[in-house]
């Protein structure tokens, strides 16, 4: 059994339901009870629209929210001081790739008005956090 609920299942990845967990930092902040079993063959299909309420709200909010005071923030050192950034704010590590999408990309309406005095920043991030990471 799962100890927390996953994100929106991605259909064209088999068993991710099982895999890709929301953060216990997510599950404890986010304003509805999820259930673990949402997805699953253990559970009405009743759970599943909290579910994807709330993967919406991480890919669309929480996490261009997070973008901000990414960029806003002195630059990461460490891939320690990184990660814990991104898990405090109940965001998986594995969503990296997305969060970097959304650091650079043109359409991104919460970055805008950031976006002019803060490029130093993002490039630093996009140039030096793979080398962390890597």
């Amino acid at each position: 059994a799962r100890t927390f609920p996953c994100l929106k299942p991605d259909r064209t990845k088999i068993g991710c339901h099982l895999t890709r967990l929301f953060r216990s930092e997510f599950v404890k902040s986010y304003h509805t009870p999820l259930c673990s079993d949402a997805f699953s063959r253990f559970t009405d299909a009743s759970h599943n629209v909290e579910i994807i309420e709330a993967t919406s709200y991480l890919m669309n909010t929480l996490i261009p929210r997070f973008c901000v005071t990414l960029i806003e923030s002195n630059p990461i050192v460490s891939i320690h001081r990184f990660t814990a950034a991104i898990h405090s704010q109940g965001i998986n590590i594995h969503l990296i790739g997305h969060l970097f999408t959304e650091i650079h990309s043109p359409s991104s309406v919460t970055l805008t008005q950031h976006r002019h005095d803060s490029q130093w920043k993002a490039k630093y991030y996009n140039d030096n956090v793979p080398k962390v990471l890597g």
